[in-house]
């Protein structure tokens, strides 16, 4: 009863998707028609609006020879022939094009895989529901799916080594409590945004030795690889080009819109200070935040391999009144 009811499903899906693709082919052909429309009106008027040969009278060089037209009995003058302009409405192409992209938008969201890379986040953090109250590092990236509906979607942290790649895949989790996992099959209907996390306290040796050879993104071509049903359907690369000079664009913009703070009055009445945007920015949290998670990794891998001496020894731990 199940099967029967996700297969309904997904015909109602198809069926949906279907129509939105007829109705983008229609939207095309209106525009196109509607531009055709515009430049036969305007070549007609054209040709209409020539100005008529003068006649000469019939007592001034009357003999047989062909008389050559100038500019101001033709209104045009070819040496070849005849001239034909053809003008556009601007108004009515600005419509048309809208048109257009109205319908190549709505055509690539019924027809094609169409994701979108929303934000990349690292963070360190203590969760009551995770790891016993123990702290650990967390990569999160959320994608939203603006296409057609994928089935059992999976996300793989891809990256290239000297010897080979890597692989690893990351768990779904909820977007609103993102400690709790998603292990059933879904759909990723369209309009749909999904959540995907990598827990460094799920890491063994092998992962973390793994993750470990993640030293530059850029160097190592760092990507996201978006499976459904098994085949590889998208791709995102987590790593800018140019990453240096937009990064140091960032800081000299930053302290740019820092000094000319602004003050900003709170509803409860209190002044906050809020930055003013003078200046863009480049968007480059992917790279940075994959490099500050496997930097954050390996340190703390390496602080539990080699403990510190300001650490007290195990036995005095245990002695004591909490024994």
């Amino acid at each position: 009863m199940i099967d029967a009811s996700l297969a309904a499903a997904r015909r109602s899906s198809v069926r949906s998707q279907n129509w939105r693709g007829v109705a983008a082919v229609a939207t095309c052909l209106i525009a196109l028609l509607m531009v055709s429309f515009v430049i036969g009106q305007k070549s007609d008027d054209s040709f209409t609006s020539r100005k008529e040969p003068k006649h000469q009278s019939e007592d001034v060089n009357q003999s047989d020879e062909p008389q050559k037209l100038t500019d101001e009995d033709t209104g045009t003058f070819e040496k070849h022939g005849e001239f034909m302009s053809f003008s556009v409405d601007p108004l009515a192409t600005l419509f048309a094009m809208a048109a257009l992209s109205l319908g190549y938008v709505a055509f690539r969201a019924s027809s094609k895989v169409w994701l979108r890379l929303v934000e990349v986040k690292s963070s360190y953090s203590t969760s009551v529901y995770e790891n016993n109250w123990k702290g650990f590092h967390d990569l999160n990236v959320t994608i939203r799916n603006l296409g057609i509906s994928l089935h059992d979607v999976r996300v793989c942290l891809w990256f290239r080594d000297g010897d080979g790649s890597y692989q690893h895949e990351m768990q779904q989790v909820r977007y609103d409590k993102q400690h709790e996992t998603i292990s059933e099959k879904s759909e990723f209907k369209q309009g749909m945004v999904g959540a995907f996390a990598l827990k460094s306290y799920h890491f063994n040796d092998r992962t973390l030795n793994m993750i470990a050879k993640l030293d530059c993104a850029k160097k190592r071509d760092a990507r996201l690889k978006i499976y459904s049903q098994g085949f590889l359907v998208h791709e995102f690369r987590l790593w800018q080009r140019l990453y240096w000079l937009r990064s140091r664009w960032n800081h000299f913009a930053g302290r740019i819109n820092w000094k000319y703070k602004k003050t900003v009055v709170l509803p409860d009445g209190k002044e906050t200070v809020g930055e003013r945007h003078l200046l863009p920015t480049f968007n480059t949290d992917s790279q940075f935040r994959l490099e500050c998670f496997v930097k954050g990794v390996v340190e703390d891998a390496a602080r539990r391999v080699t403990p510190t001496s300001e650490e007290p020894p195990n036995d005095a731990i245990n002695e004591g009144p909490f024994k």
